[in-house]
């Protein structure tokens, strides 16, 4: 408004403060990577939010922390290793192809999984059967999630897990005999 008096001055501070408060909304939706739109940034704004969205990572890391619990009780420390690295290795991918911290897991569609999988093959650089490993840990985690009703469907409807067949060799008696006469000067060896 145009003027100089109290009253105009008052309101003009009100407006400056809602369209700051309103810009803070904007940028929070952007830096966290949830889509919105008008509604829901009066929402926000309101103090109506529906529901806060359900983030991947976030949920990773509820999965991680209730494996964790179980670790020793059926479950091994070696496989929540794998979760926490496939963990990482999501967080990196959202940063490397979305330029984003985080995603809803509403979001989530065959294109994600394909493209995560051949991150996993061409940065992280890991064989097929690995990627398929890590892989069905997120299938894991995604079926609880549409489980728990806070997803639709999978995004891996439609995605084609396989794994390829490995021949293990076998060390013969001379090559056992070889590393053990092998003198290992690495005291944590």
């Amino acid at each position: 408004l145009n003027g100089k008096t109290e009253d105009v001055k008052s309101i003009n501070s009100y407006l400056q403060r809602v369209e700051s408060k309103i810009y803070d909304i904007f940028q929070d939706f952007i830096s966290s990577g949830i889509e919105f739109d008008g509604e829901r940034i009066k929402a926000r704004y309101l103090g109506f939010d529906v529901e806060k969205p359900r983030m991947l990572l976030d949920i990773y890391e509820d999965h991680n922390k209730e494996f964790q619990e179980l670790v020793g009780r059926g479950l091994s420390y070696g496989t929540l290793q794998k979760y926490k690295t496939i963990k990482g290795y999501v967080a990196q991918f959202l940063k490397y192809k979305y330029a984003k911290d985080d995603i809803e897991i509403t979001k989530l569609h065959y294109h994600f999984i394909k493209t995560f999988e051949i991150y996993l093959k061409t940065v992280k650089h890991c064989c097929h059967n690995t990627a398929m490993d890590y892989l069905k840990k997120i299938k894991k985690i995604m079926n609880q999630c549409i489980a728990k009703k806070w997803n639709e469907r999978s995004p891996f409807v439609g995605f084609k897990m396989s794994v390829n067949e490995t021949h293990k060799t076998f060390l013969n008696e001379e090559e056992l005999l070889l590393i053990a006469e092998q003198k290992i000067e690495i005291k944590r060896l």
